[in-house]
């Protein structure tokens, strides 16, 4: 990975102090020639021939009429006879970092050496006063990241509790990084095309901005699979826009498009896809004025457009706080509240008949350790308390039968069966939440440095009129 802004520059435009775009850098990096071409990509209008330039590979068919991704990069990659890429790209600019999760043919599902490359680039702009914000991003054309590499994860068994699980590593080291992203006194921006998933809610949920797209495909889905919503989901998911909406994505595992993310505050902003490379390289052709969010909305906004994508959540808002509300301690009482719904009929009468049917499918356990975790979190008083929270949760299910049973129906035979565990006994419930016997507890311990002082800043953050504003990124 290019780490060293002296070394990028040298490789991408020769040492000079002007900041080209994201499209001009790549077509400068010599190396990168022999792979990447040029292409022409359709603006926002959809119109042929009214694009911008973007990048393919030279392999790959451009068949469609939008570009969906700026580039991708092998996975061995060599410059200089030194790999330059594992599975995060990173591209360093003078006030930015642009991060590729760069496993396309895996959804960008987050592994351990992944959670670690992603670890150090928060690490690496920790000390960096220039680099103000973090740009994250998906390979190919399907996803943002659609969750963590979960058949590593189960494939040594259910392990019990009075030993250590090998597997806990990765939940440990991951959820440290969501609070770091969290906490990190630099901006996060996540383009969250295609699907974002597990992990890849963890990622870019805890971020500052997160930019959806026509085809963003947002959900928590583990209660279908007999795991539970994690990465924080126990903090942010009670405290969305909209009561109770938070526990009924967590509990159903509901997949919503960009209209829905929009509305439910779990987007940010909304682009078409021809004006990605717009968005982007306006953002990276900044150099300073991250720490004002008022500033990074200024860039974002001009790219923003309403989504198109039908909204099947919003018209059934107070259904949702009815049935999903702080009100319902258990289950059953939503379960009860959601079939009172469908019995009355009306125009919440088929959505009360959907989630019954997403509800039926999950596991019976995590429904239950869901809601308790819910519970809980709406009543924490930080991230931190509902990371270190889930981690003994995830440790307890590592530990039972479900968990397997979920990723062999959905993922290893795909027969689509799981034979759950029954409904678990309040006393079983709170066995998740009990301190570990044999695994050490997850302590987050990072404190966020205090923003620069204009001093330390070098002045304040360039202001922008509305027609410079029109203008950054596209000199």
């Amino acid at each position: 990975t290019i780490t060293t802004m002296n070394a990028c520059r040298a490789a991408m435009w020769g040492g000079s102090s002007l900041t080209p775009s994201l499209p001009h850098r790549l077509s400068m990096l010599a190396p990168l020639r022999s792979w990447v071409r040029p292409v022409v990509v359709g603006a926002s209008a959809g119109k042929k021939g009214e694009g911008v330039r973007g990048f393919a590979i030279k392999k790959k068919r451009i068949d469609k009429e939008f570009m969906h991704q700026p580039f991708e990069v092998p996975a061995n990659f060599m410059i200089g006879g030194e790999r330059t890429s594992t599975n995060v790209f990173v591209l360093e600019n003078i006030g930015s970092k642009y991060v590729m999760l760069n496993r396309p043919e895996a959804l960008n599902a987050l592994t351990l050496e992944m959670v670690r490359e992603l670890q150090k680039v928060y690490n690496d702009i920790e000390d960096a006063h220039m680099i103000g914000m973090v740009l994250l991003h998906g390979a190919g054309e399907k996803a943002f990241c659609a969750g963590g590499d979960v058949l590593s994860l189960v494939a040594p068994g259910p392990i019990p509790m009075d030993k250590e699980a090998p597997q806990m590593q990765f939940f440990r080291e991951e959820y440290t990084l969501n609070h770091r992203i969290a906490t990190a006194p630099k901006t996060t921006v996540s383009i969250l095309q295609g699907y974002t998933m597990g992990g890849g809610v963890g990622i870019s949920a805890h971020g500052h901005w997160r930019v959806a797209m026509p085809d963003t495909v947002w959900s928590m889905p583990e209660t279908a699979i007999g795991f539970f919503p994690d990465v924080g989901s126990s903090y942010f998911m009670p405290r969305t826009a909209h009561e109770g909406a938070g526990v009924y994505l967590g509990l159903t595992g509901k997949k919503i498009n960009c209209t829905e993310a929009l509305a439910l505050g779990i987007a940010t902003h909304h682009i078409d896809f021809g004006m990605q490379h717009w968005m982007m390289d306006r953002l990276l052709s900044v150099n300073e004025g991250f720490d004002d969010p008022e500033f990074v909305d200024n860039l974002l906004m001009p790219h923003h457009v309403a989504p198109e994508a039908p909204d099947h959540v919003s018209p059934h808002l107070d259904a949702i706080r009815r049935c999903f509300g702080p009100q319902h301690a258990s289950v059953q009482s939503i379960i009860d509240a959601v079939k009172q719904t469908h019995g009355k009929g009306g125009a919440d009468a088929k959505w009360a008949e959907e989630t019954l049917a997403l509800l039926n499918k999950a596991s019976p356990t995590s429904l239950a350790v869901t809601l308790e975790a819910m519970l809980r979190g709406a009543q924490a008083k930080s991230l931190r308390e509902c990371l270190e929270m889930e981690f003994r949760v995830a440790r307890c299910f590592l530990s039972k039968p479900d968990f397997f049973e979920g990723v062999r129906a959905a993922l290893v035979d795909k027969d689509h069966a799981p034979n759950w565990a029954p409904a678990p006994t309040p006393a079983q419930v709170e066995e998740y939440f009990a301190p570990l016997r044999a695994e050490p507890e997850l302590q987050l311990t990072y404190k966020p440095r205090a923003p620069l002082s204009e001093k330390d800043r070098g002045g304040a953050p360039r202001r922008l009129n509305k027609r410079q504003l029109t203008r950054v990124g596209r000199d």
